[in-house]
């Protein structure tokens, strides 16, 4: 008998611990099932973290690229810009010896006509004199 009531004092103790593992067991079950609720919020939140940072990304990136198309337009028009001055200074550059080879010109005009005054205004002379001396002979005459 003794052997027997050990044989039921160790079924009772394996009885005892099996329900104590079984209820271990659920509660490690409820705990599991608490965390992978819990993993699955987290990864829920980290993808819509991740959706965020990626439309912030784009956003930026198009923003950027707004930028980058900007300043290469600036560029560009800096550079026509630029070309346009080049292109106008030739012509000023153009304008202004045009302008020197006309200043000499009219100075030679100039010079040209006062010459042409001084030969007239001779020529006038001498043939004022000439009138008068062919007129002298004919008022002496006729005195």
């Amino acid at each position: 008998m003794k052997d027997f009531s050990k044989l039921i004092n160790g079924i009772e103790t394996m009885s005892q611990t099996k329900c104590e593992l079984e209820e271990s067991s659920e509660n490690l079950k409820e705990k599991i099932e608490i965390l992978e609720r819990e993993r699955a919020e987290i990864n829920n939140k980290i993808n819509n973290f991740v959706k965020e940072m990626e439309r912030e990304r784009n956003s930026y990136k198009l923003k950027y690229d707004a930028l980058n198309k900007e300043i290469d337009s600036m560029i560009k028009q800096s550079s026509y810009q630029s070309e346009t001055i080049k292109s106008l200074e030739f012509e000023i550059d153009k304008c202004n010896l045009h302008k020197s080879k006309l200043e000499i010109d009219v100075i030679t005009i100039m010079k040209d006509f006062e010459f042409a005054k001084n030969a007239l205004n001779e020529l006038q002379n001498n043939f004022h004199s000439e009138t008068i001396k062919n007129l002298m002979p004919d008022m002496q005459n006729g005195h």
